[in-house]
């Protein structure tokens, strides 16, 4: 069965000669397209809300498929009965279209009595932008992915199959040579080719003995039988049983991404979060967003916060399967007898990813970046030709690492025991894998970059730099770091890989 839906945001379009949109409340745009040749005026009472549209798309997946008759046994047999495979596959995914208000000849203003909000949108002008509020928020939208798969296998029935000498060593050289082809590491590819190598190597006179032997055994089993002898363990065994396996697998993934907001002009930006007037509000915050224009100013009364938007990636995986049989064989391992043979095997995975939308507020000529308390830029670029900073009380820089962490381990065991007129077999195994890998790392530094005009930076308490940078390409002569104090720390990118196997047998 499969299923498919789609859900579009159909935004409203208004357009004009110049367009003025007021409200005695609340302005609200939702995918919204406000459009002008001339000015465009947004203004509210009380707050401005430009918004998002959300798109959605789904999909469900399922099948069945149901078999019996005669099927390969995976090595050297085949097995008549009954096996059925469940493969579900759902999909889901979140994304956004935004308001775009715009001017070609003229200029956007925005003022809001209370706050301003712009959400995965654009603000884009010939002439200038202004936005006003008691609060601004500048910040993207979030896109979202979830991707969930499922397998089920179920087999039972009739197992006809051969063991021993050269089955198994071609089976064991078969196994490597897959393995090499499907690992990406060339130095591990080469491993596995030495080990089916060194296994045709080591088994291949077994395996002529075992061919000789075959026929001495199958020529008179009842010569077998009476004298309870087999050929020591080089020779093959015909095995006739039942028997059932299953085995499960899933695996997750879930991941957010960043849908910017834009607010972008040829001539001057100006940005401003005012307060109430009474010691409440003035915060102006620009997340996961860019903002660019000729000279262009963010002022806020209270605290100035330029930060990134965290995007995550996730992948879980499960797997575990079991087999069990029971039957009579015949041939070297127990001459005329009975076997039991049991496995198991089971594995998980789980990687983790952290990257970041980063914050850009960038001025053609001159950048002014104003706030009454604090200024923090995470995650984030302030670009200028000339780059004016005044910070009433403390400013901090800071880089942000992206991260990526994957662990897996994979388990199996198994044992087999015969038991017949020629003696009796056991053997059992277990093996063990590991790898774990972790890394972190500084995709963009923060920080504040002037050009030929240099930086002039008043703080009135403490200026904190974490992995983060102040610079220009001006002469020294032009650029000023004034401040109560100062302090400065590296941030380490790290990069660590590690893969473990372990085995036994008997």
């Amino acid at each position: 069965r499969d299923r498919v839906e789609d859900t579009w945001a159909i935004g409203t379009t208004l357009s004009g000669q110049t367009v003025q949109v007021a409200a005695g409340r609340d302005l609200n745009t939702e995918a919204a397209q406000i459009a002008g040749t001339g000015d465009v005026l947004l203004a509210a009472v009380r707050d401005v809300n430009l918004d998002t549209g959300v798109n959605t798309h789904v999909e469900a997946h399922s099948k069945t498929v149901k078999q019996s008759g005669l099927f390969s046994g995976g090595g050297v047999g085949f097995t008549i009965g009954r096996r059925q495979t469940d493969t579900t596959a759902d999909i889901e995914e979140t994304s956004h279209t935004g308001s775009l208000i715009g001017s070609t000849e003229g200029r956007v203003d925005i003022v809001a009595g209370g706050d301003a909000t712009i959400t995965g949108s654009d603000v884009l002008s010939r002439e200038g932008i202004g936005i006003t509020g008691q609060n601004v928020t500048i910040q993207a939208a979030e896109d979202g992915t979830s991707v969930i798969e499922r397998q089920k296998f179920r087999q039972a029935g009739i197992n006809v199959s051969l063991k021993g000498g050269a089955v198994d060593t071609a089976l064991a050289v078969k196994s490597s040579v897959e393995r090499a082809s499907e690992v990406e590491d060339d130095r591990l590819a080469a491993l596995y080719v030495a080990k089916a190598g060194q296994t045709l190597f080591s088994g291949g006179q077994a395996g002529m003995n075992s061919l000789k032997g075959a026929g001495d055994q199958f020529g008179d089993i009842g010569n077998a039988a009476k004298t309870q002898e087999g050929t020591g363990g080089k020779g093959m065994s015909l095995r006739i049983g039942i028997g059932a396996s299953k085995s499960d697998s899933s695996m997750t993934y879930t991941s957010t991404q960043a849908a910017g907001s834009r607010i972008a002009s040829e001539g001057d930006v100006t940005i401003v979060a005012t307060g109430d007037g009474q010691g409440h509000g003035g915060d102006l915050s620009v997340i996961g967003s860019r903002v660019e224009g000729e000279n262009v100013t963010l002022a806020a009364a209270n605290d100035l916060v330029l930060r990134s938007l965290q995007e995550t990636q996730e992948q879980i995986e499960r797997n575990q399967a079991s087999s069990g049989e029971i039957g009579i064989t015949i041939g070297s391992e127990a001459g005329i007898g009975v076997y039991v043979s049991a496995s198991m095997a089971k594995g998980k995975g789980d990687g983790h990813g952290i990257t970041h939308a980063e914050t850009t507020v960038e001025a053609s000529d001159t950048l002014t970046l104003v706030s009454g308390r604090d200024t923090t830029l995470e995650g984030a670029q302030a670009l200028g030709e000339r780059v004016v900073v005044q910070v009433g009380r403390d400013l901090t820089l800071t880089s942000q690492q992206d991260s990526d962490t994957y662990a897996r381990k994979d388990q199996s065991a198994g044992i087999d025991v015969a038991v017949g007129t020629g003696g009796g077999s056991v053997s059992a195994s277990y093996n063990q894998s590991k790898i774990d890998s972790d890394y972190t790392s500084v995709k963009e530094q923060t920080g504040i970059q002037a050009g030929r005009g240099g930086y002039e930076i008043t703080v009135g308490g403490h200026t904190q730099l974490t992995g983060a940078a102040i610079a220009s390409t001006a002469d020294a002569s032009l650029n000023r770091l004034e401040t109560g104090s100062l302090g400065w720390s590296d941030l380490e990118n790290t990069a660590a890989y590690s893969a473990s196997s372990m085995g036994a047998s008997f």
